[in-house]
This record gives structure tokens, C-alpha cells and sequence, in this order.
């Protein structure tokens, strides 16, 4: 026989258990222990039975299902990859199992290769054999593994082929959304690709299964498993709610009186790393900058680039000049009742060190010094408005971000609709809130209001701004940091007077 005869044919074949074996045999389908004897298997005469065969193929799929909890398609698979096996045991007159050894599955190998198979289904093959001995072994009708752990063919790594951007673009906008097949059809692709959905995965999913509340669905795949995946702006990770939640947070965490300590030293400790992960990341921008634009360059010339770059910061620079030398002029005329330009040359001093320094926090000493000594504001003010203004009031940085923004969108011949101009006005302001008082900070967080925008963008089915898209502008914007950062630091003394004015009214 093929194995001996298996715990419920003992009764129709009765035998004699071998008393020198302490081997006690397992549950075939959740494999458990149980004290039953296992009759010694005899040799059988003659060629090797299909009905044999095809009982203990029920067995182990019944193990695949029930401890592997694999889908029916892929036990099918497993029993069919098994099939050479018994093919060719019945060709070389082998009736048990116990007799496979090392040099007959090398045989055996060798047999596969001359039928011509690839391989990578010899590889398909071997995984479900070494699987199949495994079992046997637990099983107690084989005693080890004769299929070496080593030295067996493997499958060749190869890079897989995926779409490119482009080719992926073209593929979701390919179905015609004025019908009702097309609408379906761009839906499903969107889903695949969005949310890493299985074509399978995608065909079976309940629309119970989807909450659109929690944005979230819960997705079957193969082995009846189940995962929960993110939808909508719960997957984007968009960041208007996140900025929000940060600024409540950190009102709130200032209530907390010293109980506050803690969080305050987490979070002060995470943005250092943060920064000198930023800073790591600095020293590599130069190459990458380089590149960006000499790809830049080369597509579009040098000519249209330069030009496009050059009006790019004369706009920078006129808005600018504008919120410097009117804006803020006008908003101190109006709450602190001063000379704005007389002001303005009180602070002349921390003003030029922001200009060389491009720094807010490394100009914070120098400002303090102007606007209490020159300026005469109260160092209570001056000491609670001006390390507050220099981590927040990033106004300059603001304006910036939305120019740069809306730059970059126009240089990739992307259109901004009304609705994406104001929401990129909304997040810049909020984004520069956030910026570090370092140079070049607003660079970082220009990717928060780049994100911010292109979620509507994809909506409207047009094309997102890369992030890459900053490198195109990174090349002068030490320029354009030294003026923002003259502004911020002007912004701040603003902030300061007005408040000095009011508390002594």
C-alpha cells in the first residue's frame, strides 16, 4: 500500500500494532494528538492505486483548509503540483512513500526537467513537495524530510514590472465617464490603485462592508482573511485636520500647568531629531537639485526656464515689498498710533541680521535688544510677543508658500481653480505657523500645502503637483528666504509695538 491503512480503515483491516514503535500518530485535520495505533504499513505488490492516491490527497486538503485556512484555489494547486510526484513513483514501480530518499528526488528532478517544464514551475513544484513531506513527517508516516533544506533550485529574482506614473494615469482616466460602465469601470480602478485592492478583492467587496462614516471598508482576501483599509481623507492623509489637531493640542497643552513638562520635552526632543533628520537629508540636496534642474533645463530650455524662474521672484519680491513697506506700515499706523517708518529704523538692526542670518530664532536676541532699548517697548511685551511671533508669525513665509505653490503648479501647466487658490492661501498660512525659524523651513513645509491641493486636483481629473516639483525652486531660494525672513522678523516688532501700545492705554 501506498501509506498502511489510516485510523478508521482499522476496523475493516485489523492489524497488529508493532510493539517497538513509540510513534503515536495525529489528527490529520487539526493536528492534535490522539492515543490510536497506528498499524505498521506493508509493502503493496503491483502498481501504485489511483483510489490510494486520491484518498490521501483528500486527507491533506482537508489539513490545507483547516490548520492553513488556505482558499480552495490554492489547495487545488498544492494537490495538483503533487501530481508528477505520483506520476512518476507509479513509473519507477515505487509503492510507499517511506521509500523516498535524497537520490530519488534528485531523480525525480531530473525527470521534471526532461518533461520540459520551466522553472519556475519546477520551483512551484518543489515548495508544494517540501509542504507535503512536512506533513507526512507530523503525520508520523515518514520518518524526516528527505527533500534537502538547501542546494535546491530556487526561483530567479526578477524586478517586477509595474506602470509608471503616467502609464497608471492613463489607465484610470481611460473609461468614458459620460456613461454608466465607464463611471463603474473608472470606480474599480481608482479602488485597486488607491487602496492596493486584489482584482478578486475588488469583485467581492460589499458595499455593507464600506463606511463611509469612519472612511474605512473592510476588504476579504485569499484565506477568508480580513484587513480594515483607509478611504477618502482618513487614506490621504490630508493636512488641514492634522495642523488643527496640532494647534489645539498645543493650546491645550499649555492649560496643563506642570504636568505639561513631560509633553513639552517629548515633543521639544522629537523635533530635534526631526530637524537633524532634515539636515541629513540637506546634504544630499545639492545633488538632487542639480539633477532636477539640468532635467528641467533640458526639456523645456534655458531661455523659458530662466525667464519663468526670474519672473517668479520678481513676484516673490513685489509681494513682499508690499505686506513690508505697506501692509505693515499701515497696521501700525492704525493699533499703535507711530511713525511706522521711524519704527522701522529703530529696528534697522535685527532686521539686517535677519537678512544675513536668514534665521528668526537666531535673530530673536538681536530683535529683543532693538525693541527694548531703541524702540522702547516694555521688556514684558517685548519678551512675551517676540520669541512667540518668531516660532508662528511666519507671515512672510506664508506669502511665499502660496506663490511658490501656485509657480510650481503653472511650470507643470496645472490650471488652479478658484477653490484651490483659497484652499492654498488657508494651508500656507496654517503651514508657516508651523515652520521652524531656521533657514530654508518653508521649503518643508511647502509639501503640506502641495498635498493639500492635489487631492482637488485629482478629484477635478486633472494632474497632482509632484513633490519633487520644489527642487525647481530650491536653487534660488536662499534669495528669497533672506527677504521673507527680513519680513517675518519686521512682522514680529509690529506685533510687539501693537501690543506694547495697547497695554499701556
Amino acid at each position: 500500500m501506498l501509506l498502511g491503512p489510516w485510523p478508521e480503515r482499522q476496523q475493516a483491516r485489523p492489524a497488529t500494532p508493532d510493539p517497538s514503535s513509540t510513534h503515536q500518530p495525529r489528527n490529520p485535520v487539526i493536528g492534535v494528538r490522539k492515543p490510536l495505533e497506528h498499524p505498521k504499513a506493508t509493502p503493496y505488490d503491483g502498481p501504485m492505486d489511483e483510489q490510494e492516491w486520491g484518498a490521501l490527497m483528500a486527507r491533506y486538503r482537508d489539513h490545507l483548509k483547516a490548520e492553513k485556512a488556505l482558499a480552495d484555489l490554492t489547495i487545488r494547486n498544492y494537490t495538483t503540483d503533487l501530481r508528477p510526484l505520483y506520476d512518476y513513483m507509479k513509473m519507477k514501480g515505487l509503492s510507499r512513500l517511506e521509500e523516498l530518499d535524497r537520490t530519488i528526488l534528485r531523480a525525480y528532478l531530473a525527470w521534471l526537467i526532461e518533461l520540459g517544464y520551466v522553472r519556475s514551475s519546477i520551483v512551484r513544484k518543489l515548495s508544494a513537495l517540501r509542504t507535503f513531506l512536512g506533513w507526512l513527517v507530523r503525520q508520523g508516516v515518514i520518518a524526516d524530510d528527505p527533500l534537502p533544506k538547501r542546494g535546491v533550485m530556487k526561483k530567479e529574482t526578477r524586478l517586477p514590472r509595474f506602470l509608471s506614473q503616467e502609464e497608471a494615469a492613463r489607465l484610470v482616466h481611460s473609461p468614458d465617464p459620460s456613461k454608466k460602465l465607464g463611471i463603474r469601470d473608472r470606480a474599480l480602478l481608482e479602488l485597486i490603485y488607491g487602496a492596493g485592492l486584489r482584482v478578486s478583492e475588488a469583485r467581492d467587496l460589499d458595499v455593507h462592508n464600506v463606511n463611509l462614516q469612519a472612511k474605512e471598508m473592510r476588504v476579504t482576501g485569499k484565506g477568508s482573511k480580513q484587513r480594515m483599509v483607509l478611504i477618502g481623507a482618513a487614506a490621504r492623509g490630508q493636512a488641514l485636520p492634522v495642523i488643527f489637531f496640532s494647534l489645539m493640542l498645543g493650546i491645550v497643552i499649555t492649560t496643563l500647568g506642570d504636568k505639561s513638562a513631560i509633553l513639552i520635552d517629548f515633543f521639544g526632543a522629537l523635533f530635534e531629531a526631526i530637524m537633524k533628520l532634515v539636515q541629513l537629508v540637506i546634504w544630499m540636496t545639492p545633488v538632487g537639485v542639480f539633477s532636477l534642474l539640468t532635467w528641467t533645463v533640458a526639456r523645456i530650455g534655458l531661455a523659458s526656464f530662466g525667464q519663468a524662474i526670474g519672473g517668479y521672484m520678481i513676484t516673490v519680491t513685489l509681494g513682499l515689498a508690499i505686506h513690508g513697506f505697506v501692509v505693515l506700515p499701515l497696521v501700525c499706523v492704525l493699533f499703535a498710533r507711530c511713525n511706522p517708518f521711524k519704527f522701522m529704523h529703530q529696528m534697522r538692526q535685527a532686521m539686517m541680521t535677519a537678512l544675513g542670518t536668514d534665521s528668526s530664532s537666531a535673530t530673536l536676541p538681536v530683535t529683543i535688544e532693538c525693541a527694548t532699548q531703541n524702540a522702547g517697548i516694555s521688556k514684558r511685551s517685548a519678551g512675551f510677543v517676540l520669541p512667540l511671533g518668531s516660532t508662528i508669525n511666519m507671515d512672510g513665509t506664508a506669502l511665499y508658500e502660496a506663490v511658490a505653490v501656485v509657480f510650481l503648479a503653472q511650470a507643470y501647466g496645472i490650471e488652479l481653480e478658484l477653490p484651490q487658490l483659497v484652499l492654498v492661501a488657508i494651508t500656507a498660512t496654517l503651514a508657516a505657523i508651523g515652520a521652524a525659524g531656521i533657514p530654508s523651513a518653508g521649503l518643508v513645509t511647502m509639501v503640506i500645502v502641495i498635498n493639500a491641493v492635489n487631492p482637488g486636483l485629482e478629484a477635478m481629473g486633472k494632474d497632482t503637483i509632484p513633490i519633487a516639483a520644489i527642487g525647481l525652486i530650491i536653487g534660488v531660494d536662499r534669495i528669497l528666504d533672506m527677504m521673507r525672513t527680513t519680513v517675518n522678523v519686521w512682522g514680529d516688532a509690529v506685533g510687539a509695538k501693537i501690543v506694547d501700545a495697547i497695554g499701556r492705554r
